[in-house]
């Protein structure tokens, strides 16, 4: 029986074109051990066989389905927190990831016991698109996580949090919700929180994250690298500014000195960053600006 004192999170699941996925996501979120949940998902569109499978999830589970056309993934989460959450805290759940069973419950406690934190998470498991764990990228994603007052980490990522926060619905009303059109809208609302509050950090597994073999292809196009410079740009009166924009140079030249074309863009930002002539990557990022032509 649920306690009438538990605090009730609200569940948002935006789904799109994970047929093969999201059976083991629904199933992840309703075998939580804390009890006191709504779940809202909200599919976006998908052209696969996703809706046919959350129709039959929904008569075993009786959450809230909605099915629209293809809005994109931040105006679904505003739609979700504005228009159907009603607990006190929310947490996001992506469709091609899972949940530990303890996640919730490891969540809610320790957002209970900090009342001055607004956003926690946990550490991640890396897995491919089959469900193996990916032992190398689930050590770099765990790499230096922590909580407290993160700003300098998050701008100038020396850490990104695993995208398994819980937040408290209240952040959404003092900071606003998600920017429609940013690719990385997870990176701009961590840095609107960090900026203002600390944020909780819990040192146990909570969640799968998924990582198919082909994500590599997300950097052939130059979106996703615009989307961090956007969210750094907003914080040009920071002290942190000149290093993260720097750094924003220096990822630039790592991720796209092998493509013929962006080679501009890999040249330009090596100027910017220059003064990084002795690291290893900066080398042979060099090597492939001439060597090599994708």
């Amino acid at each position: 029986m649920i306690s009438c004192k538990a605090p009730l999170v609200s569940v948002i699941v935006p789904s799109y074109n994970h047929q093969d996925y999201i059976e083991d996501c629904i199933n992840s979120i309703f075998n939580q051990t804390y009890e006191n949940f709504e779940v809202i998902v909200i599919d976006d569109g998908s052209k696969d066989n996703t809706v046919s499978k959350l129709q039959a999830l929904q008569e075993r589970y009786q959450f809230t389905l909605v099915v629209q056309e293809n809005i994109g993934i931040a105006a679904t989460l505003n739609k979700g927190i504005s228009e159907y959450a009603g607990g006190d805290y929310i947490a996001f759940c992506a469709s091609d990831d899972y949940w530990l069973p303890e996640k919730l419950q490891k969540q809610v406690d320790f957002m209970t016991a900090t009342p001055n934190a607004y956003m926690c998470f946990g550490k991640a498991i890396a897995i491919d698109e089959h469900g193996k764990e990916l032992e190398s990228k689930t050590r770099n994603i765990n790499n230096g996580l922590k909580g407290g007052m993160v700003f300098e980490d998050i701008i100038l990522m020396k850490f990104h949090p695993p995208v398994n926060q819980m937040f408290k619905k209240e952040v959404f009303k003092l900071l606003g919700l998600y920017p429609v059109g940013l690719w990385t809208e997870d990176l701009y609302m961590n840095l609107k929180i960090c900026r203002e509050f600390e944020i909780g950090y819990i040192p146990e597994f909570i969640s799968a994250y998924r990582i198919p073999s082909n994500s590599v292809g997300k950097f052939i196009t130059t979106r996703i690298a615009d989307s961090h410079k956007t969210c750094i740009d907003l914080y040009k009166d920071s002290q942190y500014y000149p290093q993260a924009i720097k750094d924003w140079h220096y990822r630039n030249l790592i991720w796209y000195s092998s493509f013929k074309a962006h080679k501009i863009r890999a040249i330009r930002s090596l100027f910017y960053c220059w003064d990084y002539f002795y690291k290893i990557s900066y080398l042979k990022s060099m090597a492939k600006i001439v060597l090599i032509w994708r």
